[in-house]
C-alpha cells in the first residue's frame, strides 16, 4: 500500500517542481522586459534633455541677435544725426566782429566778370586750367597773395587772426588782421595789417581732428584769378601753420575751372579786369 501511495506522490512533486520552474521563466522574462523599458526610458530622458539644451542655447542666439540689432539701429540713428549737424551753412549768429575795406553794407554778390584773354585755339576756352597753387588779386588787400587749389574742401578760406565780431548801424561785421609778407606768403620779415568787412553770414565747419563743430565767420571779397574776377566767400580762420594763406574749395571753382595738379602759377595777373 504504500508502494501505491508513493508513485502519485512523486507525481504530484514533479508537476509542482515544473510549475514553479516555468514560474521562474516567465519572472525571467517579465524583469529583463521591465529592464529594457527602463533603458529606453532614459534614453528618452537623455534625448529630450539634449533637446531642451539646443532650444535654451538656440534662445540665447536669438537674444544676441536682437540686441545685435538694437545696437546696430543706435548707431545709424547717432549717424543720421551727426550727418545732420554737417550742415555747412547756419543762421547768422548774435552781433559780431570783422573786417577789411569794404563798403558799409554787405555788398550783393555780383555775376561772374571775365576779361577776354588772348585767343589761343590750343586751349580750351570754356573753362580755366589752373594748377595747385596760382596767384589771386584781392581788391579789398589791393596786394596778390598765393592760394592752395583744394578739391577735397567745400569753402574756401583765407588767413586771419584776432577775429572780433561787431555791430555797425545795426549790421553784422567782423574784424581782424592778416600778417601776409610781400611774397604774399605766411613767414618770416611779415607786416601785421587789420581789415574790417561785413559779416556776410557764418558756416559750420567740423574739423577731422576735433569732435566740436567750428563757426565761422564769412566774407565776401571781390578776387582775381587770371581774367576771372567775381566776389568769393571765404571763411576766415588761422592759416599759420598752413603754407599759402588762401584756400580755394569746390564751390568756388566747380563749372568754371580744370586743376591740373602737376601744374603750378598757370594764371597771369598782368591784365587788370575792367570795372
Amino acid at each position: 500500500m504504500t508502494q501505491h501511495l508513493i508513485a502519485p506522490l512523486l507525481s504530484l512533486l514533479l508537476l509542482v517542481m515544473s510549475g514553479c520552474a516555468a514560474n521562474d521563466i516567465k519572472m525571467n522574462a517579465l524583469s529583463e522586459g521591465q529592464q529594457r523599458q527602463a533603458e529606453q526610458l532614459n534614453n528618452q530622458e537623455r534625448s529630450l534633455k539634449t533637446q531642451s539644451e539646443q532650444l535654451a542655447a538656440l534662445s540665447q542666439q536669438q537674444s544676441e541677435m536682437v540686441q545685435a540689432v538694437g545696437d546696430l539701429a543706435a548707431q545709424l540713428r547717432m549717424t543720421n544725426m551727426q550727418l545732420g549737424a554737417l550742415s555747412f551753412n547756419s543762421q547768422p549768429l548774435a552781433p559780431s566782429v570783422a573786417s577789411l575795406p569794404s563798403p558799409a553794407e554787405t555788398p550783393a554778390k555780383k555775376p561772374r566778370k571775365e576779361v577776354k584773354p588772348e585767343v589761343d585755339n590750343n586751349k580750351d576756352s570754356a573753362k580755366l586750367v589752373i594748377g595747385r597753387v596760382e596767384w589771386v588779386w584781392l581788391d579789398a588787400l589791393n596786394k596778390k597773395l598765393k592760394a592752395r587749389v583744394d578739391t577735397g574742401a567745400t569753402l574756401s578760406s583765407i588767413h586771419a587772426t584776432k577775429i572780433e565780431r561787431f555791430e555797425r548801424d545795426g549790421k553784422n561785421w567782423v574784424r581782424f588782421t592778416m600778417q601776409v609778407n610781400a611774397e604774399g606768403e605766411q613767414g618770416t620779415n611779415v607786416k601785421e595789417q587789420e581789415f574790417e568787412a561785413p559779416l556776410a553770414r557764418n558756416a559750420k565747419i567740423r574739423q577731422a581732428s576735433a569732435e566740436e563743430i567750428d563757426a565761422r565767420p564769412v566774407v565776401r571779397l571781390r578776387m582775381r584769378l587770371g581774367h576771372l574776377e567775381e566776389d568769393v566767400d571765404f571763411t576766415l580762420t588761422n592759416r599759420a601753420e598752413m603754407n599759402y594763406p588762401i584756400l580755394l574749395g569746390r564751390r568756388f571753382l566747380q563749372d568754371i575751372a580744370v586743376v591740373d595738379v602737376s601744374l603750378k602759377f598757370t594764371q597771369s595777373l598782368e591784365a587788370k579786369a575792367k570795372p
